[in-house]
Parts: structure tokens; C-alpha cells; sequence
């Protein structure tokens, strides 16, 4: 069989060592790096506007310091009185009178002391005058009568008694502003740990107070009263008659009289106020794939260190402190508002961010890349041969590997991320840099082994209805995959042989062992051991002269020298051609990583097809063989014209569109500019540069080279760090738009392509045709295996992608049917037919083709046992469009015989 296989294999122009390298897949960390810089770490999609990137997002994070504010204030005391004094000018003259009342006046100079709110204490005096009047009420009792009316004749008012009593100040207060910085307090290594200020108040004091004072009131008055008498007449009459007598007479009263008074004055006091800065640790943090509480040792100190091949300058947020207060303290809200921010009120913390050193993006971003060209430099890499793993299911076999790939990579974590650079004795992060350059690193480090796990992982359930789906799209029905397995259908564990195996017993009802029980209630209860012989004519494989009369089935083995007898076979390769639509339809669902792959691969297709039509012509012409390749060479010419000229439209449109939507470089450059600068490039390729260029990533870095000197001609508003540190993203910009625009290729020109792929395909094999009826020999023998070798380089299969492009797959669906002249099943041992002298009697079943007779009498006719059966195969390689398949010869091959059986069957299938 060996020698058979390495025969086989030398026909096809290959070996069992190239059969056994095509088929071995590789899981590369490799494969993944470009992904994680273009499809995460410097793609501006996936990030925000602010932060468009890894490297900016990290520092935005890392350079965050939690800082909280705290008001010391002197506030205001209660202002109260001190000491009050008052003296009265009483002028006696004043004193006046009338009627019942007595009027006078008294001027008063009060006079005091009070604390101030800011200010120990203030003088105050006041001068008043006061007017007063009161009214007399004598106790009248006249000797007889009553009293007809009174009135003061004379009135003196003496002072007894003055006080000042009840002394208040009452303040109210306006904020006058005039705000001044006292002094500003900073640590040695630079952070602002509080500042003194002194600002103005208008403060109005009101006193009130009451003048308590009591007076004696002498006063002379005259009264007048009358009485009536009664006369007797001496004519008997009476007569009344008034009398009235007007006296004089003196008192004195003694009265309180209090006075309510108030004054007010105007003060401009000063106010102390301290704001302190209290830091609030951990800086340095950040939550990604990973989240990072790493402490560092220099947080909130300004720090130089010699870094990165240079001495540099690290902040360490130890400006948090001047960014909270620009942000956050209201010093005017904060003086005017006392009662909202009273003497040690504690503000917000808040989180701020820092100032970034200008050299750091750089660094990281360097450092990152240097990281990943390590990782690709060293390639850890892990395979697993299809060929040496018959039966397995090769997404189940790729995602073992990929497993052993991550569990490689993060035993290597340190020698890729080295954190321990960053790193002081005592354990800890030594600077704010140092922290996000080691976090980026291990981000980037985290995206690689998240990818090769989603990426593979993905495939675990899905390959199978991967599959089918691109099946039914062909048309195919996929029923006649189910009918060969009554469980899960999986194409790379077929159990169509097994199937095949039992389909005899299955027809026939027979198995080759069985036990045979009576019924139990009946008295012929019995239970034996069948055995059972099974002889059949054709012995397949092998021919069977008796079968096969007129030699119509011979198939001769030259390795053993014998004739074999062939099943009905027609096998069909599924996927053929339309390598283009199938990819276009896959990318259409997939990342940036994966066009970026894909988009190589569909170029180095064409690119290699047409570096093999070049030496297939020169080594026609080297051997001054004759064969008319000029539809050859127009075919190819046209696939390059279409898909070069295609591309230039493509690549320029999304280019133009990734540059201009990059929120930082966008507005250093208009978009028109972009677009010519594109086109002058990409027109100044002749087709077969433009071609190959893109097989690599030459045309992607060539055309950002330009597009970067553009950007560097505007005059962009940054440093030249930084500016380098952003161009990391133009990279990605141009890398990503040319990709982007050769799967658009696929998708505008894809039935294009195909169509001249099959044309190249078909001329070939003209070609291979024209060889063997002009040629013979060792000439015919070079020809056609040039040509196979060309032929191979046409596009074949269905590739599996996304989550990338991991295998190129091929399916062949197969038909297969067959007869039996004669199938005899024999049973030498029936232990319920007893026969004397041989114990018991055997009994055949054989089914072949003739009438059945039982004592002359027709009861029907005996068939031949006919089988059929489909089934599936499917084949798997690596990436690439070259792909596998049928591309020598049919798509669909049948087998010597196989329409005789089909006719014998009843119709086409």
C-alpha cells in the first residue's frame, strides 16, 4: 500500500513529506500581532474621541490623582456689647406746661464699646434728643360739692435717675471680594499642599439700646368746686342756689420714662482663609483586561529619572493638586457662601488628570511595537498535522493547540511585558511612567492571548454549520448528510463507512448472531443460539469471472497483479471556483484583523498565479515546446487589469476615509489633499507593482511614509514626540484602508475575478489536453506536471473565516451502489430442525436472480440484493486561497461501470 501511495503521489507531482507539510497547520503568536496593533491598540474605532488609543487611554488613567480639598476659615464671632455709658443734658427751662400736662426735654449722649466679628472691638456713641410729655392725675377732694375743673399754674421736672440698658449689636454682612493670595504651600518634590488667602467683608453693625430714666414732677394747680343750697321763701316757695369756691393746692409725681434707640456704623473686615490639598492615593490605576492598583513610590512627587536612554522629567501627578484647584475651587463661592463652607468642611474628592510627560506616548508606543516585533521575532508556535490526526474534528484540534500557545505565552509574560524594570526593592512602581509603560505593554500582552483564544474558540462549535450553510447556498440539500447518522452530524468524523457496513443487515433483516425464544406460556417454549454463514458473489473488492461474464467490471491492481471488481462511484468536489465570492461573503462579517489577512492572501493568489504562468511559458520555451498560450497570457492580463484597476479605486476611497475620520490628524490635513496624495502614489505603480507590493504590508507602509510627510508638512499643533506618538495611528489608518479596500475588491469584482480564474483554470487544462495529444515521453511527462503545478496555483475551496482565516475546507459528496449475483446466508446448526444420525438440520437464505418453484408450481421471483449509499468527505488545509480541491481534471468523476448500475437503479441521480 505504501509503495502504491508514493506512486500515486509522484503522478501528482508531489511526496508523502510535501503532502504531510501542506497539511499541517501552524498556531503562531505571529499570526496575531499585526491584529492586536491594527485592530485594538492603534485603531481610533475602538477607543474614544478624547483618548483614541491604547498608549492615550492608559495615561489619561494612570495620570488620574485623587485629591480632596479642605476649607479652614476664621468665620465670624458673635459681635457683642463691651461697655455703655450715657450722660443727659436736661435744661429745666424746657419744662413747660399746660392744662393738665407737663412737657419737657432732654438731650442724651450715649456712648459704648463692642466686639467686632473680625475685629476685637469697635467705639461707638450716639446723640439724642428726647421729648416728653405727661399728664397729671392729682387726687382732688374738695371739702364739699365736687369738682368742677383743674389746671397746672406752675410745673418744675427734676431728673432722678438715667440708664442705658439693654444694649444689642446686631451684624449683617456683604462679600467685598478683593481676594489675595497670602502665601501658597508646596512640599519639596512640587505638589501644592494648600494655599492662604484674605479677602474683604462689608459688615454693617446695628446697636440697639434703651434709655431708662425716672423724673420728678412737682406742680401747683387750682381747682375749683360748687355745691347747691335749697332757700326757703316766705311766700312758701324754694329756691336752689349755687355756690362755688376756687382753692390752690401742690403735688409732685415721680414717672419712669424708657427710650428706644439705635444707631448703626459700617466696618470692611478681613477674613483668613486656608484651602489644604490633601492627596489621596493610589494613583496609577487602571481597569482594562486587567485591572491595576499597583502602589507608586513617587505618586504626587515631581521626579527625574534617567529612562528610555535618557535622563527624563516625571511629573508623578504631583500637579493634581493645581488641577483640582483650577477645576474645582470656587474661591469666590467658597468666601462669599461661609454658611455652605464653614471652617473645616471637607470639598469632593475628585479624580484629575495630570500633566503627561511630552516624552511618554512616544516611549510607550515604541516600546509596545518593540514588544510585538519580539514576540514576532521569536514566534512561539505550535502545530498539529491533519494528516496524522485521521477523525478528529480539526476545530477541536486547533483550539487544543491555541490553548497550548496561551499557556506558552503567559509563562513568557515577564520576558515580553518586564515589569520587573519598573520595579523599586520594596516592590512597588517607582514612577507614574513607568507604570503606564509597563501597563500598556501588559494590555497589549492581554489582547494577544484574548485574541488567539476568541479566535479559535470560536471555531469550536461552529465549523460544522459553517459548512453546511456555504453547502445550501450552493444549493446543495444537506438532508443526505443527516441520513448517514442518526446522531450530531460532524464532517470530520464521517460515519458513512459504518453505516455502509450495516446497510446489508439492515436489507436483509438478518444479523449475524441472534438468540431465538419461544413464546413463555406455550408449551414449545424454547430459547437457542443462531449462527449464521454469509457467501456472496462478487467477493468485493476482487473480481468474480463467474459475475462478471463479459468483462465489463475489470479493473486491473497493478501492485498485486489482481483484478478488482469496483463499486459504482461518482464523487463531486463541492467547492471548485468562486474562491472570490466566498471570501467576499465571509469578510463581509469580519474584523479589521481579518481583512488585513485576507486582503494579502487574495493578492498573493493572483500574484503567484501569474509568477507561474511566467515559468510555465519559459520552461515551454526552454524545452522549444509548441503550445499556444496566448489565451492564457490575455486571460491573466485581464484578471490582473481588473483587479489592480479595481484596487486603485478601492484602497483610495478607504484611505482617504480611515485618515480623515482619525479624530487628531483629520484636521491637520484636508481631505482632498489625502485622496491625491493616495492616487499620486498608487498610480505611479505599473499593475504587477501594485499587485505585488500587496501581498506584504510594502504598499501599506510605502503609501503612510507619504501620507506621514504630509502630515508633518502641516505644521500639526503637538511636539515632535507626540506627533511621532500619533502616527503610530496613521499606520493603522493606511494599513487598515488598504485592506479595507482589496476586500472591497472581492465584493465589487468578486464574480469578475472568478469568472477569469475559471477561464485560466479551463485554458490549462486545454493545455494539459493539447500535451498529451501532441506529446509522449519524458516532454509530455515535464509539460504536464508544469501545468499541474500551474493549475494548482487557481484558487480552490471554501475559506473558514472569521473569527480569521484558519483552514481552506473542501467537501466531495460520493454515491456509491453495487449487486450481488448471489448472497447466501447459511445456518449449519438450527437446533430446531433435528435430523437423525446429524443431530440437526442446516437451512440456507439466498437471494439471486430467479423464479421460485415449489412443486411446479410459480410462486414468485427471487431479486438480487442491490445496495447504494451516499455519503460525504471532507478535506482540510491551511489559509491561503490556493487552497484544495479537484483542479486536475472533472469536478464531478465517476467510476468505470457506474452508469450500468446507475441504468440498473432506475434513473439519473
Amino acid at each position: 500500500m505504501e509503495e502504491g501511495i508514493e506512486e500515486s503521489l509522484v503522478e501528482a507531482n508531489t511526496s508523502y513529506d510535501n503532502l504531510s507539510e501542506y497539511s499541517e497547520i501552524e498556531v503562531s503568536a505571529s499570526d496575531y500581532t499585526q491584529g492586536v496593533l491594527d485592530g485594538w491598540v492603534f485603531n481610533d474605532h475602538v477607543w474614544t474621541e478624547e483618548n483614541p488609543d491604547l498608549i492615550h487611554t492608559v495615561t489619561n488613567s494612570v495620570y488620574t490623582a485623587p485629591v480632596q480639598g479642605q476649607i479652614l476659615r476664621d468665620g465670624f464671632s458673635s459681635p457683642s456689647p463691651l461697655a455703655s455709658t450715657i450722660t443727659v443734658d436736661f435744661d429745666r427751662d424746657s419744662v413747660s406746661y399746660s392744662g393738665h400736662t407737663v412737657n419737657w426735654n432732654a438731650d442724651y449722649f450715649a456712648s459704648g464699646t463692642h466686639s467686632g466679628s473680625r475685629i476685637p472691638s469697635y467705639s461707638w456713641n450716639h446723640h439724642v434728643a428726647n421729648y416728653y410729655f405727661n399728664t397729671m392725675y392729682p387726687d382732688i377732694n374738695p371739702p364739699r360739692g365736687k369738682l368742677k375743673s383743674w389746671y397746672i399754674t406752675d410745673a418744675s421736672v427734676r431728673l432722678n435717675s438715667v440708664d442705658i440698658t439693654n444694649v444689642r449689636v446686631v451684624p449683617h454682612y456683604e462679600y467685598r471680594a478683593n481676594d489675595r493670595l497670602v502665601a501658597e504651600r508646596r512640599t519639596d518634590d512640587g505638589y501644592l499642599s494648600g494655599e492662604d488667602h484674605t479677602f474683604d467683608w462689608g459688615v454693617r453693625y446695628d446697636i440697639y439700646y434703651n434709655i431708662r430714666t425716672t423724673w420728678k414732677i412737682d406742680y401747683d394747680y387750682t381747682y375749683t368746686y360748687s355745691w347747691h343750697t335749697v332757700n326757703h321763701n316766705a311766700d312758701g316757695t324754694t329756691s336752689i342756689e349755687t355756690h362755688s369756691v376756687t382753692e390752690s393746692a401742690s403735688k409732685f409725681e415721680t414717672v419712669s420714662k424708657i427710650d428706644f434707640e439705635s444707631l448703626l456704623h459700617y466696618e470692611t473686615e478681613s477674613e483668613n482663609l486656608t484651602v489644604v490639598y490633601h492627596q489621596r492615593p493610589p494613583t496609577g490605576t487602571y481597569s482594562g483586561i486587567s485591572t491595576y492598583t499597583d502602589p507608586i513610590e513617587r505618586e504626587y512627587r515631581n521626579t527625574t529619572l534617567y529612562t528610555a536612554g535618557a535622563e527624563r522629567f516625571d511629573p508623578c501627578c504631583s500637579d493634581a493638586a493645581d488641577k483640582y484647584r483650577a477645576a474645582y475651587v470656587d474661591l469666590r463661592a467658597i468666601e462669599s457662601t461661609y454658611w455652605a463652607y464653614p471652617d473645616g468642611n471637607y470639598l469632593s474628592k475628585r479624580g484629575v488628570v495630570c500633566n503627561i510627560p511630552s516624552w511618554l506616548h512616544r516611549v510607550m508606543a515604541e516600546e509596545v511595537l518593540e514588544m510585538l516585533d519580539a514576540i514576532e521575532r521569536d514566534n512561539p508556535t505550535f502545530n498539529y498535522s491533519l494528516l496524522e490526526s485521521p477523525g478528529q474534528d480539526p476545530t477541536d484540534l486547533q483550539v487544543k493547540t491555541a490553548e497550548k500557545l496561551i499557556r506558552d505565552l503567559k509563562s513568557s509574560r515577564e520576558t515580553y511585558v518586564k515589569k520587573k524594570q519598573h520595579l523599586t526593592s520594596a516592590g512597588k512602581i517607582y514612577t507614574s511612567s513607568d507604570s503606564a509603560r509597563y501597563i500598556a505593554r501588559n494590555e497589549a500582552y492581554n489582547r494577544l492571548l484574548k485574541d488567539i483564544e476568541q479566535k479559535n474558540k470560536k471555531l469550536d462549535s461552529s465549523l460544522n454549520s459553517y459548512i453546511l450553510d456555504a453547502l445550501e447556498e450552493k444549493g446543495l440539500s444537506t438532508g443526505a448528510f443527516d441520513s448517514v447518522t442518526s446522531g450530531p452530524m460532524t464532517l470530520f468524523d464521517n460515519p458513512a463507512m459504518e453505516r455502509a457496513a450495516s446497510a446489508l443487515g439492515q436489507e436483509m433483516g438478518i444479523i449475524s448472531t441472534m438468540t431465538v425464544t419461544g413464546q413463555p406460556e406455550s408449551k414449545y417454549n424454547w430459547t437457542e443460539n443462531l449462527t449464521v454463514i454469509v457467501d456472496q458473489k462478487p467477493n468485493y473488492l476482487y473480481h468474480d469471472l463467474d459475475f462478471d461474464l463479459r468483462g465489463e467490471y475489470e479493473w486491473a491492481d497493478s501492485m498485486g497483479g489482481k483484478t478488482i471488481y469496483p463499486l459504482g462511484v461518482r464523487n463531486t468536489c463541492i467547492f471548485t471556483a468562486n474562491v472570490s465570492e466566498e471570501i467576499a461573503d465571509a469578510i463581509s462579517s469580519s474584523g479589521e484583523y481579518v481583512k488585513t489577512e485576507t486582503s494579502r492572501q487574495i493578492s498573493r493568489s493572483i500574484s503567484t498565479l501569474n509568477s507561474e504562468v511566467n515559468l510555465l511559458e519559459q520552461n515551454l520555451s526552454k524545452q522549444g515546446v509548441s503550445l499556444d498560450t496566448a489565451r492564457l497570457d490575455a486571460d491573466v492580463h485581464n484578471l490582473k487589469l481588473v483587479y489592480a484597476r479595481e484596487m486603485r479605486l478601492q484602497i483610495i476611497e478607504e484611505v482617504t476615509g480611515e485618515v480623515s475620520s482619525n479624530p487628531v490628524v483629520s484636521g491637520w490635513v484636508k481631505k482632498d489633499r489625502v485622496r491625491a496624495v493616495t492616487a499620486g502614489y498608487l498610480n505611479s505603480l505599473s499593475d504587477e507593482e501594485l499587485i505585488e507590493k500587496s501581498t506584504t504590508d510594502q504598499l501599506a507602509a510605502e503609501l503612510a511614509a507619504i501620507i506621514k510627510i504630509e502630515l508633518r508638512n502641516s505644521n500639526p499643533p503637538v511636539g515632535s514626540d507626540e506627533l511621532e506618538a500619533v502616527l503610530n495611528r496613521v499606520d493603522t489608518d493606511v494599513r487598515m484602508g488598504v485592506a479595507n479596500g482589496i476586500c472591497a475588491v472581492t465584493v465589487s469584482k468578486g464574480k469578475t475575478l472568478d469568472i477569469l480564474f475559471g477561464k485560466i483554470d479551463g485554458e490549462l487544462k486545454n493545455l494539459a489536453d493539447e500535451t498529451v495529444d501532441k506529446y509522449s515521453g519524458e516532454i509530455a511527462d515535464s509539460i504536464t506536471k508544469r501545468l499541474d503545478r500551474t493549475m494548482a496555483a487557481v484558487p480552490c475551496g471554501l475559506p473558514v473565516m472569521p473569527p480569521h482565516w484558519i483552514f481552506t475546507v473542501n467537501v466531495w459528496t460520493y454515491e456509491v451502489m453495487g449487486e450481488y449475483e448471489v448472497f447466501t446466508v447459511i445456518d449449519n446448526d438450527n437446533e430446531v430442525i433435528p435430523k437423525p444420525y446429524f443431530g440437526h438440520k442446516g437451512q440456507k437464505h439466498v437471494r439471486t436472480d430467479e423464479a421460485v418453484v415449489h412443486n411446479d408450481v410459480y410462486i414468485g421471483e427471487n431479486a438480487p440484493i442491490m445496495f447504494e449509499f451516499d455519503g460525504y468527505s471532507a478535506t482540510i488545509v491551511g489559509p491561503g486561497p490556493k487552497g484544495v480541491g479537484d483542479k486536475m481534471g472533472k469536478s464531478t468523476e465517476e467510476s468505470v461501470g457506474y452508469n450500468y448500475l446507475l441504468s440498473i437503479f432506475g434513473g439519473n441521480k
